[in-house]
């Protein structure tokens, strides 16, 4: 046997050994780190009039998110009392359903603290005062059949003008009658 063919079998096994001595090569999967955004609340819930007591909540981001991260930085309140409730999410939207009703005919306030996250971890925010807040009026009172008329009363000659409806802007003033029952008291 030649030389040369006596020591192909160790030259073999050494590389085969050297190769094994080496760290995988391959880059390991990138680690998403960028931060999720806020797109916007569901018109239903920004700014509405006459939202049903049970309607949901819907948040829209840039990705999905991690609902469960929501709890305890998420809340739904009016000054009665704040709403319960559980999160779900579809694609980049993530959906607060209440577990009760909120109180009838008042403002609630829908508020999204930094701390919700992505899918990979990500936090929105890492500002301990950072929120995203909208707000909307529930159904009842005011809401059933029409809203309340604001008034104003100008003292001086004694007179009563509608300035507007609740769920529109002001209009142009007009005098009125006074309604029965109302007086101007001199302070006005």
């Amino acid at each position: 046997m030649s030389t040369k063919h006596r020591y192909a079998p160790i030259l073999a096994l050494t590389a085969v050994l050297i190769a094994g001595c080496f760290p995988d090569r391959m880059p390991p999967k990138p680690v998403e780190i960028t931060r999720p955004l806020f797109k916007n609340f569901d018109p239903s819930d920004s700014t509405a009039i006459a939202v049903p007591l049970r309607d949901p909540v819907i948040m829209h981001f840039n990705e999905p998110m991690d609902p469960a991260s929501f709890e305890g930085n998420f809340n739904l309140y009016s000054k009665s009392k704040l709403v319960p409730g559980t999160f779900s999410a579809q694609d980049s939207t993530v959906i607060f359903t209440p577990l009760e009703d909120m109180a009838p005919a008042e403002i609630q306030h829908a508020v999204i603290l930094g701390g919700v996250k992505d899918l990979q971890g990500n936090s929105m925010s890492i500002e301990k005062d950072f929120f995203i807040s909208t707000w909307f009026f529930t159904e009842g009172g005011y809401s059933r059949g029409g809203y309340g008329h604001v008034y104003v009363t100008d003292r001086v000659v004694s007179a009563l003008h509608l300035v507007g409806n609740f769920d529109q802007p002001a209009g142009e003033i007009a005098d009125l009658q006074r309604p029965r029952g109302l007086a101007i008291t001199p302070d006005g």
